[in-house]
């Protein structure tokens, strides 16, 4: 049998229709912007079986999956749920050793103490520094640092005894709280990390 349909009706057939009707794709609906492009029909199919319009269909949904991952320049990538559990992991370690080894300087907000102790949250000193700041919780820190404009010195102690996967997790924790999101700072990584700082 024979029909002669526009996409919109034939998506409405599937199962997803919600989904394939409601994504967008650059200002358009999918479906609307998966059909101008399929010449000459514009916008109509002409005598085509609806097991054929079916995978016009399918395709539309392909183009979904494209869109939804591919996104805009500069948005920030979406995690898979692997990467997600992982952050997650390293979230609840990292922010157990950071209340154990940290908290008392740092504070448990990452607050600083005064102008005795440097402050973590809003940080100029962790922007792009995550070598420089794994460096400083394994072999510590003496002489002046200067964070967001105020000069602190008080040397702070090295943690010979953590791990790589425990700094890694520690540095996460940093780099993912009070309103930082820079994802999984893996072990590998970190070992990279030690291997340059200076002694």
């Amino acid at each position: 049998m024979y029909y002669s349909e526009n996409i919109n009706s034939v998506c409405k057939k599937t199962p997803m229709s919600a989904l394939c009707l409601s994504q967008k794709c650059s200002g358009a609906s999918v479906c609307s912007a998966f059909w101008n492009f399929i010449p000459p029909f514009g916008g109509n199919v002409f005598l085509k079986p609806l097991n054929r319009n079916m995978k016009y269909c399918l395709g539309l949904l392909s183009l979904v999956v494209f869109c939804s991952c591919s996104g805009k320049g500069g948005e920030t990538k979406a995690l898979s749920h692997t990467e997600k559990v992982k952050l997650e992991q390293y979230m609840v370690a990292g922010q157990q050793l950071y209340m154990q080894h940290c908290s008392a300087c740092h504070q448990a907000e990452g607050q600083g103490l005064a102008k005795l102790f440097p402050p973590l949250k809003n940080s100029d000193y962790l922007n792009d520094n995550v070598e420089g700041v794994v460096c400083v919780i394994k072999n510590g820190l003496s002489g002046e640092i200067v964070v967001n404009g105020v000069t602190y010195n008080q040397p702070m102690p090295a943690l010979p005894q953590l791990t790589s996967l425990e700094i890694a997790e520690i540095a996460t924790y940093l780099y993912n709280s009070w309103g930082r999101s820079e994802g999984v700072i893996n072990v590998k990584e970190v070992e990279e990390m030690l291997e340059k700082c200076e002694p």
